[in-house]
């Protein structure tokens, strides 16, 4: 290879740095560097982006053609078409085929309560994918209607699927693909470190490939110089085998157009895409991430249904959550100093939003949380660490040992013998003396929060997200949204009091201590807000009735006149707040949760008291 390919190819494979890293790694003199620098870069081989003492290098689609012609005869070398991204946020699924003897496409079979492509689905949202390409073909009826309300997912038909191999149908997402994204076969149940494996491989494309089975089912693979050589079923054709491809890749957009480009020239219509993917690895590096202890399972036809489902699945799912303990085990012996000989017992303690974990620790308990994939969109975790200290000092929460403001993990002191406030338990006289106490405790300590929460920005963030996502409103929504910001007018001619507000004190959040101290926990939300707030959520939230939350508003008052005003922001804020959630709980949905009735009750709540604040308006009694 010639200096001048030398270098260029130099370029293309790594981060370039300074010229003298350049003559460093080729061998080529810094004279000569220089000079084929300014030759690549007039002759449209490169682009130089200058940046003060420091320049990037970008070989161009010149550039990597003429890389392609010269490196036709060093077929060791491969052309890198793009660098990898951190963070993948497309996937294609492909599920047209017909599986033998099985009257459903595979990915609706049932695992409990939930489908095949419902774990899929989520596996992949937690790990930060969000827009989502399903090819279907086989009862495509059946597909459509289960992914109808997740506005995440685009259906695309294969409708010559019976004629057609695995390639036709992921040239049936082309339109819908716009960057690199993860390629997966809709038969296929795998745990979810694959798609965390791969999303660390440095290869722009790479393919997931684990040891061999006995049956030689899916097709064999051979590497050589790192990257992937040969793919094939019969095994007469194989020097060696490395593994076998499962059917779990990524792809980076360069690499899938050259797929596209030689498909275009295709003869034979039941092509693959791995053969294929092979075609283009001649030229272009096609990476790899093995694993040989990797739980995963197919299902072609109504045999391996059993195995799959009632084998293979449970111990995938022991092992993933294991593998969940472990990972807090790491965090304990990364951030706490802590041996394996000194944690004692590791439990989950569930959560919803966030995953919990009970951990004693060199004889004490603590609440490990891992926080949720996608929460940082909606919490703003330096506020919360700061909110929760000031909580802390002032008697209210449990002591933060540790918080991550980048990824929200958070370890906290466990309240023993702790008693969480229900719906129920919360309308008790002794408990409401406890949870008014609390509230008057921060409401009045003068304390400043940094971050402000204001619900009308908060709406309209949230609004942002569903349209983000492409996701539809309830009925109604802008004439009940329009009704909603109008309350704005009315707070404005109110007496509004600032103060530090905790935000979100549905009763679970107050919590009776063993030794008769009570406390104020999860302080996600808060922020400075109107004081009537808390007392708004808290007596939503509860579900108390007009009596029940005429005596809490006395206790909070101290058995003072309760403000009318008060009153009249109670009902305000209540309205909003559950508005609020229920665009929170549109963009929840989209994402994968599932909340039931939660979202459209609490829209139709708040229509129901936008009509009773009206009518209370116009008899002059607000």
């Amino acid at each position: 290879m010639n200096d001048l390919m030398t270098l260029l190819y130099y370029l293309n494979r790594a981060e370039a740095g300074s010229q003298r890293d350049m003559a460093q790694a080729t061998n080529l003199s810094l004279g000569k560097i220089n000079l084929i620098l300014k030759r690549l870069e007039e002759q449209g081989y490169i682009e130089i982006e200058r940046q003060g003492t420091r320049n990037q290098y970008q070989v161009t689609e010149k550039g990597l053609a003429l890389l392609e012609t010269g490196l036709k005869d060093a077929s060791a070398r491969k052309i890198q078409l793009a660098q990898a991204k951190e963070q993948i946020h497309q996937a294609v699924i492909l599920a047209a085929g017909q599986p033998r003897h099985l009257d459903q496409p595979v990915p609706l079979l049932s695992l409990g309560d939930h489908t095949l492509l419902d774990r899929t689905l989520q596996v992949l949202r937690d790990q930060g994918v969000e827009r989502f390409v399903l090819v279907a073909g086989f009862q495509a009826d059946l597909l459509a209607q289960h992914v109808a309300d997740m506005p995440d997912v685009t259906l695309v038909v294969n409708e010559a699927y019976e004629h057609t191999g695995t390639m036709a149908s992921l040239a049936a997402a082309a339109p819908h693909i716009d960057g690199d994204f993860f390629l997966i076969e809709g038969d296929l149940l795998f745990e979810i470190r694959g798609i965390k494996g791969l999303n660390k491989v440095a290869s722009d494309s790479a393919m997931l490939i684990t040891s061999v089975r006995e049956q030689h089912d899916e097709a064999m693979v051979e590497l050589r110089d790192g990257y992937v050589y040969k793919m094939g079923k019969d095994i007469h054709q194989f020097n060696r085998i490395d593994g076998e491809m499962i059917g779990l890749s990524k792809l980076s957009y360069p690499f899938y157009l050259k797929m596209l480009a030689i498909y275009a020239d295709n003869l034979n219509p039941y092509v693959n895409y791995e053969y294929i993917m092979l075609d283009v690895a001649q030229d272009y590096r096609l990476g790899y991430l093995k694993l040989d202890d990797f739980f995963w399972g197919e299902i072609d036809d109504a045999s391996q249904v059993h195995h799959v489902l009632k084998r293979v699945y449970p111990r995938l799912v022991r092992k993933e959550e294991e593998a969940a303990k472990q990972e807090v085990q790491q965090f304990l012996a990364d951030h706490m100093d802590a041996s394996p000989e000194e944690i004692a017992t590791l439990e989950s303690a569930g959560g919803m939003t966030n995953k919990n974990y009970k951990v004693t620790l060199k004889g004490q308990p603590y609440i490990i949380r891992i926080a949720g994939n996608g929460t940082e969109k909606f919490i703003n975790r330096s506020a919360e660490k700061s909110n929760s200290l000031l909580a802390h000092i002032l008697g209210l929460d449990a002591e933060t040992l540790y918080f991550d403001e980048v990824t929200g993990t958070k370890v906290s002191a466990f309240i023993p013998d702790a008693e969480t406030l229900n719906a129920n338990t919360a309308t008790y006289l002794n408990n409401m003396r406890m949870t008014t106490g609390l509230l008057r405790q921060l409401h009045q300590s003068g304390l400043d929060f940094d971050n402000r929460f204001d619900v009308f920005e908060e709406i309209v963030k949230y609004e942002s997200f569903v349209d983000e996502v492409g996701a539809d409103y309830f009925d109604g929504y802008q004439a009940t949204r329009q009704e909603v910001f109008q309350l704005q007018e009315d707070l404005a001619d109110l007496p509004v009091q600032i103060v530090p507000c905790h935000i979100d004190t549905v009763p679970e959040n107050f919590v009776k201590g063993g030794d008769g101290k009570s406390y104020l926990i999860d302080w996600e939300y808060s922020g400075m807000n109107d004081l009537a707030w808390d007392l708004a959520a808290h007596s939503l939230e509860c579900g108390f009735s007009q009596e029940q939350e005429d005596r809490f508003l006395s206790l909070y008052c101290q058995d003072q006149a309760v403000p009318d005003s008060l009153k009249t922001k109670l009902l305000i804020y209540q309205i909003c707040q559950d508005f609020l959630w229920s665009v929170w709980t549109i963009f929840k949905e989209s994402r994968g949760d599932d909340f039931g009735d939660y979202g459209i009750e609490r829209y139709r709540r708040a229509q129901a008291n936008l009509a009773r604040y009206h009518a209370l308006k116009k008899k002059g009694r607000i």
